[in-house]
């Protein structure tokens, strides 16, 4: 075990080892759509092209003023054009923010001076009496942030870009030309809208069509309605931090409850967003998600350092949370300090890499789908599980006393009914270098199978969520320890049974590839020289630079 833990120590190393723009993250180093699994080709900004590379806006720091209105300002009256960003170029020290601000401007780059909070842009936010929540309820589904952004039974079939809306109620898309953006929740007949991408699955009419059992006596209906979506905005070369007076960063540091639930505002929130990005940013105590997604698209984020919050517990708090965020790229991220990095509520056709995290990837519930978690270092300790609490405890998974939580978590139905249900098809795992101390005081061992240090599984592709009838498979697969008779109630305490043969059923692990990356063309920039000594800390410690070694 000394040697096999040595040896994926250094490939650990090599993998993390990456430099801001040694691997193309365009469409030129993209492969094509692999026969039997998702698309990943177009994800991240404008499907593919590079970022973008201009009138500066001063706002006077260091002077400890409220500077809230000016940066809001500077947003709202200087508005870019396509392919014409306006740049809102922030000066070294500390912005002062007190409530939320809002980008409803697109074509903006706000950028600090960098990400060194001794030497760059400080963004330091302390929530007035306006922002913090009045209310706190228990599982409180916070969206908060300072920097944010029947006639028929089945609508819309799975595979079809077509979606049946109440004619008498379409008035709406009356001129309106084709490219508009409509945020699906609930509605039914009539005339139809096409969307730009084939469905996911069949869009009904409401919550019991189809013969479906009714949520707690309610019935919920779909509506289409159309949204004004945020876009080409990028937040870059910032150092984000939320003072919390009379706390510590050391009293929250492994703590997963909530110690300023009055304060658990989020870092940067994209709602309603696509062709957005952040890079290069590092966040130091945020409220509670550094990043955190609802209803997103086309996102990139990369080369950031997201370490702590002051509110890792109930109500879901302190992770970075992809939920409803679509065909997007998080690469290169650095997590230290954060309950999760999350996949949720219908996220799909989104890819993780070369991340470097001491927290788990958690795919959360609500049918997140067709996600690619690739060439990523995930180093779990013992003490990271829902137990390690000194108040305000519990959240989505509740408290186990024993528990702890391991490098890949998956939600099954009855255990995440409560807030979303099960995991979707199709989530799928390669390459990815984890290990778990799955004990007090123990030492880090190798998470198998699915960590790709074994050069017997190093190539296997891991489809969680999908059947094994068949080599490529075909259909969801709900996981279960007996051949599907009974579905997994919980994934902890069976976060290392086996469920790719045998009786178990739910994870597909028949096929192999034989390149580096599932995603990419060509990584050997990220790993080329495998010279050099790179340090990595295994636990909650600090790290020096931003999202990557």
């Amino acid at each position: 075990m000394y040697t096999q833990m040595n040896h994926l120590l250094v490939l650990l190393t090599l993998i993390t080892s990456v430099l801001t723009a040694t691997v193309d993250l365009t469409t030129k180093n993209r492969r094509p759509p692999i026969p039997g699994l998702p698309d990943w080709s177009k994800v991240g900004y404008e499907q593919g092209k590079a970022l973008p590379g201009n009138n500066k806006i001063r706002v006077i720091p260091n002077d400890g003023i409220d500077d809230t209105d000016g940066l809001q300002r500077a947003i709202k009256e200087n508005p870019g054009s396509h392919n014409s960003f306006t740049l809102i170029q922030l000066p070294t020290g500390t912005i002062n923010l007190s409530y939320t601000i809002y980008f409803g401007s697109n074509y903006i780059i706000l950028r600090g001076a960098g990400n060194d909070p001794s030497a760059g842009t400080v963004i330091s936010f302390s929530p007035d009496d306006n922002t913090k929540y009045d209310v706190l309820t228990p599982n409180g589904d916070n969206i908060k942030g300072y920097m944010a952004d029947q006639t028929k039974d089945i609508a819309g079939y799975a595979g079809t870009r077509k979606i049946y809306v109440d004619a008498q109620n379409a008035s709406w898309t009356v001129g309106r030309s084709p490219g508009f953006d409509v945020w699906v929740g609930t509605d039914a007949e009539g005339v139809f809208i096409n969307v730009d991408h084939d469905l996911a699955w069949n869009v009904y009419s409401t919550s019991v069509s189809g013969n479906a059992e009714p949520i707690q006596n309610t019935t919920t209906y779909t509506k289409i309605v159309p949204i004004q979506a945020a876009h080409h905005i990028g937040i870059e070369d910032l150092y984000m931090t939320q003072p919390m007076p009379g706390l510590s960063a050391e009293q929250a540091a492994g703590d997963y409850g909530n110690l300023a639930p009055e304060s658990a505002m989020h870092g940067i929130v994209f709602r309603f967003a696509k062709h957005c990005w952040v890079k290069n940013i590092r966040t130091f105590m945020t409220g509670s998600h550094p990043i955190a997604t609802e209803g997103a698209r086309y996102l990139q984020i990369q080369d950031n350092h997201f370490e702590g919050s002051w509110n890792k517990g109930a109500g879901g708090n302190g992770y970075l949370r992809g939920s409803r965020v679509w065909d997007s790229l998080f690469y290169n991220n650095t997590l230290r300090d954060l309950r999760h990095f999350s996949f949720q509520w219908s996220a799909m056709r989104n890819v993780a890499t070369f991340q470097n995290l001491t927290c788990d990837i958690n795919l959360h519930g609500g049918y997140e789908s067709y996600n690619l978690m690739e060439l990523n270092y995930v180093s779990v300790p013992y003490n990271h599980r829902s137990a390690s609490c000194s108040t305000r405890c519990g959240g989505d998974e509740g408290v186990d006393p024993t528990g702890t939580w391991a490098p890949i978590y998956w939600s099954a139905g009855d255990k995440a009914s409560k807030w979303a249900g099960a995991s979707g098809p199709q989530n799928v795992f390669f390459r990815n270098y984890m290990a778990k101390a799955f004990t007090p005081n123990g030492t880090l061992e190798e998470y198998f199978p699915y960590s790709a240090s074994n050069r017997s599984t190093a190539n296997k592709i891991w489809q969680f969520g999908w059947d094994r009838i068949t080599k490529l498979g075909s259909h969801y697969q709900h996981l279960s320890l007996d051949g599907g008779v009974t579905l997994l109630r919980n994934w902890s305490g069976n976060e290392r049974q086996t469920y790719d043969k045998g009786a178990g059923v739910g994870v597909n692990g028949q096929r192999s590839d034989g390149q580096m990356s599932l995603f990419f063309r060509d990584v050997k920039k990220a790993l080329g020289g495998h010279g050099g000594h790179h340090h990595h800390d295994h636990g909650h410690g600090k790290k020096k630079g931003h999202g990557h070694h």
